[in-house]
């Protein structure tokens, strides 16, 4: 299992701060703002999203919900290149 320390979260969302203050025009924007403007998530969101994801995917790999088989083969794909096998119900 992945641990996450909130200081590192942290410090990823303070780069992810500063890389949207740095585009031209949007500096005077709040923090929210230029991330919805610039078609962004915030860290904390990305990784919400991501957690979905991977347990619709572990629990469609593993019979727990039926869907068709293109679904099921993206799923195949992304247990391959990441930590599904991590994930528990």
């Amino acid at each position: 299992m992945v641990t996450i320390l909130i200081k590192d979260v942290e410090c990823l969302e303070k780069v992810q701060w500063r890389a949207t203050k740095m585009v031209r025009g949007l500096d005077h924007m709040s923090y929210d703002k230029r991330l919805k403007f610039l078609g962004l998530l915030s860290h904390e969101q990305r990784r919400m999203h991501g957690d979905l994801i991977e347990t619709y995917c572990y629990k469609i790999l593993n019979g727990k919900v039926i869907v068709d088989k293109q679904l099921s083969s993206s799923c195949l794909y992304m247990s391959a290149h990441s930590h599904l096998s991590e994930v528990t119900t």
